[in-house]
C-alpha cells in the first residue's frame, strides 16, 4: 500500500498542488468570479468600505467618475484573452458580463488615474491586504494605451493583490513593476520564489508571514484553487504572442 505523500517535488508549485490533493480546501480558498468591467457607459465608484456590487472602494476619498475604455473592441478581447489565460490554471471564471449582486473580484479596466483621484502615471491600483471576494481592483486603461498585453499585465498585477500578493521585484512575472519592452518577454504569475519590492528587492514579503520570497504563482493556487479546465503545463491554452 503507498501511503499519501508528497515526493519528487520539483518545484514549489508542485509541492503546493499536491498538498491541495491531499487536504480539504477552505470555504476561503475559491477564488470565484473575476468581472472585467470596460466601463462602457462610464462607472461611478462611490468611497467607503470595499463592495464591487455596489461600487464602493477603498481608494478614492470622493466619488468618481470613469470615462469608458477607450480603445475598442478588438484591444478590449485581446486583453481578456490575455487574462483568461493568465488565470486558466486557476478555479476563477473571467467574465465580461456583470454578475449582478454576486460577490467577485473586479478589474474596472477603464478611465484614469486623474478620474480616481489619483497622480498621473498611476497605472493602476487596487486595496492590499488580505485575500477577500467583492473588492474592485484599477487598471486605467485610457492612461496605458491600446497594447493589449500591457493592458492585461497591469490589470492582472491588481487582480493579483484582491488575491493578496504584493510587487515583486522580479521581471518575468506580472507582479513586478518592470514592463516587457525592458526584457522580460511575456509575463505570467511565475513559479518562481521571487523577492519582493517595486524598483529594488525588499528583505522580506509581507504576505508570506516574513519570508524572503514570494512564490506567486504557488499562492494563488492556494488563494484561488486549481482548476480542472486545463493540464498545468498550460500546453492547452497557450499564451498569445505579443
Amino acid at each position: 500500500m503507498v501511503s499519501k505523500a508528497c515526493v519528487c517535488m520539483n518545484s514549489t508549485l508542485a509541492a503546493i498542488i499536491c498538498m491541495i490533493a491531499l487536504a480539504a480546501a477552505s470555504p476561503t480558498s475559491a477564488g470565484g468570479l473575476i468581472y472585467v468591467n470596460r466601463c462602457a457607459a462610464g462607472c461611478t465608484v462611490t468611497p467607503g468600505a470595499d463592495n464591487a456590487i455596489t461600487g464602493k472602494s477603498s481608494i478614492p476619498v470622493s466619488t468618481s467618475n470613469l470615462s469608458a475604455f477607450a480603445h475598442g473592441d478588438a484591444v478590449f478581447t485581446n486583453t481578456v484573452v490575455c487574462l483568461r489565460s493568465l488565470f486558466a490554471r486557476y478555479d476563477v471564471e473571467v467574465i465580461t458580463a456583470n454578475p449582478g449582486a454576486v460577490a467577485r473580484r473586479e478589474m474596472m479596466l477603464a478611465g484614469t488615474a486623474a478620474q480616481l483621484g489619483l497622480p498621473s502615471g498611476v497605472p493602476g491600483v487596487a486595496p492590499s491586504g488580505t485575500s477577500t471576494d467583492n473588492r474592485i481592483a484599477f487598471a486605467f486603461a485610457n492612461d496605458i494605451g491600446a497594447d493589449a498585453d500591457k493592458l492585461c499585465w497591469i490589470a492582472a498585477s491588481q487582480l493579483g493583490e484582491l488575491y493578496g500578493l504584493e510587487p515583486e521585484y522580479y521581471c518575468p512575472d506580472v507582479m513586478s513593476y518592470f514592463s516587457g519592452a525592458s526584457g522580460c518577454g511575456l509575463k505570467t504569475f511565475a513559479d518562481f520564489d521571487a523577492p519582493c519590492g517595486t524598483f529594488s528587492a525588499t528583505p522580506t514579503c509581507s504576505d508570506t508571514g516574513g519570508q524572503p520570497t514570494q512564490n506567486s504563482a504557488a499562492l494563488l493556487a492556494v488563494r484561488a484553487g486549481l482548476s480542472d479546465r486545463v493540464f498545468l503545463n498550460e500546453f492547452e491554452l497557450p499564451r498569445p504572442a505579443p
